[in-house]
């Protein structure tokens, strides 16, 4: 969120909503997760609390949850069943694993609206703990709770407990939400703990994992799936950042975290992934290139804004286009009142020097700014196409507050 936009955080009115149609809504929303469960078809999900099994298995195998219920398994895709035993085993038990550190998140307008609608999809969302001490500091995504005037988190032994918001970021889609650990049970704070974060990197395209989340309300589901690309990126605003891509289906509401085989957590589903056009399937941005942002969010520290939305020029694009177009950021466009907006940077140009430094790389970019503070100045260096190839302009420019 930077200084020239409005704030997003608007408080909603409660409404009276007539019995009747209370009651076809939440027929509604109970029909729209059965057709959910029934369009998964390419990925395994498990319900907690209620799975199911297509194949024989041991019932002495099977885990129980809180309620005493046996853990089921509901297996309609291929990859499920092309997994050996052992190996089916192991993801299942890193999903069951995740409930020591994956909480549920709602956004409410006021208690009455949280007790009345409990288990209605909306204002549902997933989130992992990332820190514990006095405060517990939770990791969840900003479009869900942008609204809230209340915000509830949910642990997995059914503890629940009130939550505050620490910090935001529109840029990457994430919240970092706060709450003071002696509110929570003494059960609830032997049995969590940190999330597991490992680096997407290490993962090759075609091994299993899971997604854990809450795309139907308030049940948790673990989806099986395979990664099929753990190389693209996506560009926003000042950033950019490594999307994961899986075969799993997106259906109900997109939320929850890929964990790998190892049991690490290396991605977080969000809108900002789908920009790559995924085509139907799940897609969630690398933990480890949004982990400086959270850092910043955590210390309650301001970042810097200048509002170019970028990408990097690499030789294939210069084949494709032309030799003679030098290396550096292509600026698609800058955000209206943004500082690059304000000094004449425009779409077309091609950053090549910042602060005195060349930048070939968004990486370059990005750690340039990362060394700013708002109200800096910084000297930007583009070349601009003319008629007889390229030109240089230098401009002076105040970064602003994101």
């Amino acid at each position: 969120m930077n200084n020239y936009e409005e704030n997003k955080f608007n408080y909603v009115k409660e409404t009276i909503v007539d019995k009747k149609k209370r009651k076809k809504q939440k027929m509604k929303k109970a029909l729209l997760v059965i057709m959910a469960l029934i369009i998964l078809g390419s990925g395994t999900v498990l319900a907690i609390g209620q799975f199911f099994w297509d194949r024989p298995i041991d019932e002495s195998t099977l885990s129980e949850n809180e309620t005493g219920e046996p853990l089921k398994v509901i297996l309609d895709g291929s990859q499920g069943k092309n997994l050996g035993t052992d190996q089916y085993a192991k993801l299942k038990e890193i999903g069951e694993e995740s409930g020591s550190y994956m909480v549920t998140v709602r956004a409410v307008v006021s208690d009455e609206d949280w007790i009345d609608s409990y288990m209605e999809g909306e204002g549902v969302t997933s989130g992992i703990i990332v820190s514990i001490g006095k405060e517990i500091r939770i990791l969840t995504d900003y479009d869900t709770i942008q609204h809230a005037d209340t915000i509830v988190v949910k642990f997995q032994n059914g503890d629940v407990v009130r939550a505050r918001i620490l910090g935001n970021d529109t840029n990457s889609g994430i919240s970092f939400l706060t709450l003071d650990s002696d509110e929570l049970k003494s059960d609830t704070r032997k049995r969590m703990t940190e999330a597991p974060i490992g680096e997407a990197t290490a993962s090759e395209p075609g091994t299993p994992a899971i997604i854990v989340g809450n795309p139907c309300g308030e049940n948790v589901y673990m989806t099986l799936c395979l990664l099929t690309s753990t190389s693209g990126s996506v560009h926003t605003t000042d950033d950019s950042y490594g999307v994961l891509l899986t075969d799993a289906a997106a259906v109900g509401r997109e939320n929850g975290f890929i964990i790998n085989a190892e049991g690490r957590v290396i991605g977080m589903i969000s809108p900002v992934a789908k920009k790559q056009d995924p085509g139907g399937v799940l897609a969630g941005l690398y933990i480890s290139d949004i982990r400086e942002i959270m850092d910043h969010l955590a210390e309650q520290e301001e970042m810097v804004f200048l509002g170019v939305n970028g990408q990097e020029i690499t030789d294939e694009i210069r084949n494709l286009a032309s030799r003679e177009m030098p290396q550096g950021i292509y600026v698609k466009s800058t955000g209206i009142n943004s500082p690059a907006f304000e000094v004449g940077i425009a779409g077309g140009d091609i950053i090549v020097r910042m602060d005195g430094k060349s930048v070939s790389t968004f990486q370059n970019y990005e750690d340039i700014l990362g060394e700013k503070r708002p109200g800096d100045e910084i000297e930007v260096a583009i070349m601009r196409k003319v008629r007889d190839g390229y030109e240089e302009y230098r401009y002076t420019v105040i970064l602003g507050k994101r």
